[in-house]
């Protein structure tokens, strides 16, 4: 029995176990790492049982290392066993060099899969420089992950002019966008491409390259340039920003990136020159097969000409005898004519000398005028302000006699004062030393002006004052004050003159279209206002009506006249209406009242605005209607801005038509103003051309033609003239006023 029970204790302490680590060793023999989940015994068959435990475990973590590597997971945790442990040391030192040459692999594979897509884009881009350059900073970006990127170029078309220009960039800030040109050294880009070497800066600040992310910005940044050399030749340069430092990869991806991109950009601005240069060369050449068939033309042309002027010179002949007759007879004219110039050079000369000896005696006039004046003023102030003090007798020390004689006093030395000021300006505007402050305004300003000044004044005058205005808005170009002035002595001067319970009107209108002004400004305005003072008082005399407008003169010069005033006020209207460009007319009979008016250029200002009105209350109009608007506004442009306006608009039916042919300014409106006088209607042509032109269109029944024209002589259109069926027959007048 007790043999049994110890043969017991032994199998199940040493046999069992023992067999069993055999088992586990068969296994592991054959390649297996079985998990020991038994009791183990606590002898040295247990110990001999925990350390095979033991190393089961270490081949179990050194097979996981193993496998993981086989998975190219080379970062999966592994330690040794022990300080002495081969294999462990031998598997780490593998998956170290595969881990190394895995990552040579992948970096080989990045560059190279980085340069295909980069020579893609490049080869499937070869028309739009622009377009291409955009493409390879965003594939610069996406490739190496940078925060910002630029492509520089350099421009040396013009040896004279060598420059670097920002061609293409990537989240750039204002700095260098505002300044996108740089001479060739100039900064590190500047430097990098004259030196054709790599410039690279890590963790430096350059205010060009902050990278801003929209909440903050970096204060420092890694930057590398790489000049973009092929072939030999420098076409620009790259530069790229980024937050952190550049690896060596990203470095020789952006060096073997740079010859590329510097071939494919010279290759592609060579394309686009060439291509350039042969569309122009392709338009020269349709512009000379054009030029080609222009010269045919011409040829035909000159040959036709050449046959006509071969007609023309037949019929020349033939009219030779006619025009041989007209010299003689324009000889004796001329002669005529030269006996008048001379008469009239030698009282030419005699004027002008006159007119010396006047200008010098008006200059010591003004002079002693503005002395005097001055001298006058100083104790007529005085005067006046003593008078007023005796006359307000605030003491009440004098006598009503007393205070009345104080009061004419300084009524008559107010009436003194005014004289020595209208004196004053008179002189000023003869001397030419009068100042005008110009500006453009609406006269319905004026007229508000106006009304204020006098509505009171025509109550107390028990005179009925009226204004009248247009709606449309009338603006000249003109000295406000001067103008107010002059219709301030209109009025006031009406206002004189008119009885009680008489009218005075003031009104503004646009002048006639027929009207018939002296004034050059006016004749070559676009339009003309009229200001009219029209009074119901005694009216003026008409042989004394351009007596009223000189100096000290009135229509009642006597002294017994019931008026006052000095007489220079209409004087010095008129010269002040001379100098604003316009006229000044009187229209009056005796005892029916007077009309004074201003006529003045409207300002280019109201004109425009009115016309755009105008086309613009069109614009809803049908096109049929729109095409009647345009007609209609070409036919009212009539005339540039070197013509006369004449009577072309304003011809009827059955008017005799004058057509004057004369380029001198002065002396063709003459001509009109005579023709006006036996009711003749005149167009006046400035130019030959013009004169031919108006001569077919108009049908005059007489010509005055001057020799002497610009753009086509005289002689051609008396030539022109002489060979037209329907024009041959008009009578024709020869000009010699020169």
């Amino acid at each position: 029995m007790f043999n049994t029970i110890l043969a017991y204790i032994l199998i199940r302490t040493f046999i069992v176990p023992v067999l069993t680590v055999r088992s586990i060793i068969m296994r592991m023999g054959q390649g297996e790492l079985p998990e020991l989940k038994m009791k183990f015994p606590k002898n040295a068959v247990g110990e001999m049982m925990q350390a095979l435990r033991f190393m089961v475990e270490g081949f179990r973590q050194t097979s996981t290392f193993a496998e993981e590597i086989g998975k190219n997971n080379f970062d999966h945790p592994y330690k040794p066993l022990s300080v002495n442990d081969v294999q462990g040391h031998a598997l780490l030192r593998m998956r170290n060099q595969l881990k190394e040459a895995a990552e040579v692999e992948a970096r080989r594979n990045w560059l190279v899969e980085g340069l295909a897509e980069l020579n893609e884009l490049m080869r499937s881009n070869q028309e739009d420089f622009n377009i291409l350059l955009e493409q390879i900073i965003h594939n610069i970006v996406d490739r190496l992950q940078v925060q910002q990127a630029a492509i520089f170029l350099l421009h040396n078309d013009d040896l004279n002019d060598l420059h670097i220009q920002l061609g293409s960039y990537y989240a750039l800030n204002n700095k260098i966008l505002n300044s996108r040109r740089y001479e060739l050294k100039e900064g590190l880009i500047g430097q990098a491409i004259a030196s054709s070497k790599i410039i690279e800066l890590n963790e430096v600040y350059d205010p060009y390259f902050t990278i801003d992310t929209g909440m903050g910005e970096s204060k420092s940044c890694s930057i590398i340039i790489i000049p973009l050399i092929t072939s030999g030749k420098v076409v620009g340069a790259i530069e790229v920003a980024s937050v952190k430092p550049f690896d060596s990869a990203k470095k020789e991806m952006l060096e073997k990136m740079a010859e590329p991109i510097a071939a494919s950009l010279f290759s592609l601005r060579a394309n686009l020159i060439t291509a350039q240069l042969l569309e122009e060369s392709r338009k020269q050449a349709d512009e000379l097969v054009y030029q080609e068939q222009e010269l045919r033309k011409i040829n035909n042309e000159l040959t036709k000409q050449s046959q006509l002027l071969r007609q023309s010179e037949e019929e020349m002949k033939s009219q030779q005898e006619e025009l041989q007759q007209v010299n003689i007879e324009l000889q004796d004219k001329a002669q005529l004519l030269q006996q008048q110039n001379v008469e009239i050079e030698d009282a030419r000369l005699s004027l002008v000398f006159k007119a010396e000896q006047l200008e010098q005696s008006n200059k010591y006039k003004s002079a002693f005028l503005a002395n005097m004046s001055h001298e006058l003023r100083t104790p007529l102030n005085s005067i006046l302000i003593l008078a007023k003090l005796l006359a307000d007798n605030k003491n009440k020390n004098l006598s009503e006699k007393q205070t009345e004689h104080a009061t004419i006093i300084h009524k008559s030395g107010s009436d003194l004062l005014n004289l020595i000021n209208e004196i004053l300006d008179l002189s000023k505007i003869e001397a030419g030393k009068i100042e005008f402050e110009n500006e453009v305004f609406n006269l319905k300003i004026v007229s508000d002006d106006i009304r204020m000044l006098f509505k009171e004044y025509a109550v107390d005058k028990n005179i009925n004052f009226e204004i009248t205005i247009p709606e449309d808005d009338i603006c000249v170009n003109t000295d406000k004050t001067r103008l107010e002035q002059v219709i301030k002595n209109l009025l006031s001067n009406a206002f004189k003159f008119t009885p009680e319970k008489g009218t005075v009107t003031f009104s503004i209108a646009k002048a006639a279209p027929d009207a018939i002004f002296k004034e050059k400004a006016l004749l070559q305005s676009e339009g003309v206002v009229s200001l009219s003072v029209k009074d119901t008082g005694i009216g003026i005399p008409e042989d004394k009506q351009k007596q009223v407008f000189e100096a000290f003169q009135q229509a009642d010069g006597s002294t017994s006249r019931k008026f006052g005033g000095t007489g220079l006020g209409l004087a010095i209207s008129r010269e002040l209406v001379n100098m604003m460009g316009g006229e000044i007319t009187l229209e009056s009979a005796e005892g029916q009242g007077s009309t004074f008016t201003i006529h003045l250029p409207i300002s280019s200002k109201s004109l425009t605005d009115e016309l755009t009105d105008a086309l613009a209350s069109e614009v809803q109009k049908s096109p049929n209607e729109e095409k009647i608007v345009l007609s209609a506004i070409e036919e009212n442009k009539s005339y540039d801005n070197n013509e006369i306006r004449d009577d072309r608009n304003n011809i009827q039916e059955n008017d005799k038509v004058i057509l004057i042919v004369e380029d001198d300014y002065v002396f063709a409106r003459m001509l009109m103003n005579q023709c006006h006088r036996f009711n003749y209607k005149a167009i006046i042509a400035l130019q030959g051309d013009q004169g031919l032109s108006y001569a077919s269109q108009y049908k005059p029944y007489a010509i005055i033609l001057d020799l002497r024209l610009p753009v086509v002589d005289g002689w051609t259109v008396l030539k022109t003239l002489k060979e037209n069926d329907d024009l041959k027959k008009v009578y024709l007048y020869i000009s010699f006023h020169r």
